[in-house]
């Protein structure tokens, strides 16, 4: 019994740290930002051919990427030996949490409309 018990507060844990849905590639492609007065200033857009465009630093950021379970991978075309990589937190339909490794922090974003 105790192990049992043991066993699911081990799972419930190791649930907490998995995205409360599983993104595919097709629920990523539009526009997202920070909040919706942000969509036409500081964003990212994942396009369905797998190209992207980000304004989300000063610089404007073009290329591709590809989703690979829980990270979002990003290869810019001037960059193309540098990686981006978006770890994805949590993801509903209209809200996408990754840990951006290139601030070392999360970013809280949402689908614009």
């Amino acid at each position: 019994m105790r192990r049992a018990v043991l066993g699911l507060a081990a799972a419930a844990v190791l649930g907490a740290a998995v995205p409360a849905m599983a993104a595919q590639p097709a629920d990523l492609i539009g526009r997202w930002a920070a909040s919706q007065g942000q969509c036409d200033v500081e964003f990212v857009v994942f396009e369905r051919d797998g190209h992207f465009v980000s304004q989300l630093e000063e610089d404007k950021r073009e290329g591709t990427w590809r989703l690979a379970r829980d990270r979002v991978t990003l290869i810019a075309a001037d960059e193309p030996d540098r990686p981006w990589l978006l770890h994805i937190l949590d993801y509903t339909g209209n809200r996408l949490v990754v840990l951006d490794e290139s601030i070392e922090s999360d970013r809280r974003l949402q689908r614009c409309r």
